[in-house]
């Protein structure tokens, strides 16, 4: 130290060695060396208990030890104090120590999660199906080890299954899948997919022949195409008599009217129907019934 002190008594030194040299009147001089220690940091041990997930299960303990005492501690965040704290959620906690004197030291107790994992689709992100494709999806748990999962999978349509860690895509839309895998304990994660299909060009149409005879070949008549929304047929015989009208693309005419079969020979339809895009579809024509 490059101070100077003077006198019997010194105060208010800083650690280090001094050397204190004393002279008299006759020049004649004397000296000696004394060491000033700086305080040992008073933690002697930090006991830590890890959480669950997320609950706050976590806690931690100082033990405290040193001739400077007594000593206060306070903890961030939280704002908690005590040598001991509980009811902790997963994070690193900072204590602050602060001895008789006004010194301050510092700790970190880490509460770490015990039942931590993550949740991982493959085999990507995002996935693009052509027409006719499905794609296996698998979850992807780490680490691996962890055991006694369950799984669910929102939404549930084109999936072949809800609850499973693989299972086979087959939208018949495009698609943003979730899946939430939790713990016996509680434990949770999420992931997500997207799910691309491909969409068919619009091909909507109705036949222009058709032929009820029961015979196991044409004997309906049916609106055709995909993306079909909302639709609306309906179809006059020559005498402008309404013969057939539906409203569901799943219900075909099968060339009767009023319970018999309706006579050969032309018929006039007229067709509306909207498509999954917002396409609007107008459509009126000739068709003939034969037998």
């Amino acid at each position: 130290p490059h101070a100077d002190f003077t006198g019997l008594t010194v105060e208010n030194m800083a650690p280090g060695t001094y050397t204190a040299i004393a002279t008299d009147d006759l020049g004649c001089s004397s000296s000696d060396t004394v060491a000033i220690a700086e305080p040992l940091h008073p933690v002697d041990s930090l006991l830590t208990v890890d959480a669950w997930c997320d609950d706050k299960e976590g806690s931690a303990q100082l033990f405290l030890s040193g001739n400077t005492g007594p000593y206060t501690v306070e903890w961030s965040p939280g704002n908690l104090t005590g040598t001991e704290i509980n009811n902790l959620e997963t994070g690193t906690y900072t204590a602050t120590i602060t001895d008789a004197n006004g010194c301050t030291y510092f700790a970190e107790a880490e509460i770490g999660n015990l039942g931590f994992f993550t949740a991982s689709i493959s085999p990507a992100d995002s996935i693009y199906l052509e027409l006719g494709v499905s794609e296996v999806l698998n979850v992807n748990i780490s680490p691996a080890s962890t055991e006694n999962l369950s799984y669910t999978w929102e939404p549930a349509e084109g999936l072949s299954c809800s609850d499973c860690a693989s299972l086979l895509a087959d939208p018949a839309l495009s698609t943003m899948y979730y899946v939430t895998v939790v713990s016996n304990r509680g434990c949770s994660d999420m992931d997500s997919v997207f799910v691309e299909r491909e969409i068919p060009p619009s091909a909507t149409f109705v036949p222009t022949i058709f032929s009820p005879n029961s015979d196991g070949l044409n004997d309906q008549l049916c609106v055709l195409g995909n993306r079909i929304v909302n639709l609306k047929i309906e179809i006059f015989n020559r005498q402008g008599d309404l013969v057939f009208k539906s409203n569901d693309q799943g219900n075909c005419w099968d060339g009767t009217y009023e319970g018999a079969p309706v006579a050969t020979g032309p018929y006039v339809y007229h067709l509306q129907a909207s498509l999954d895009d917002g396409e609007l579809i107008l459509d009126s024509g000739n068709l003939s019934v034969i037998k």
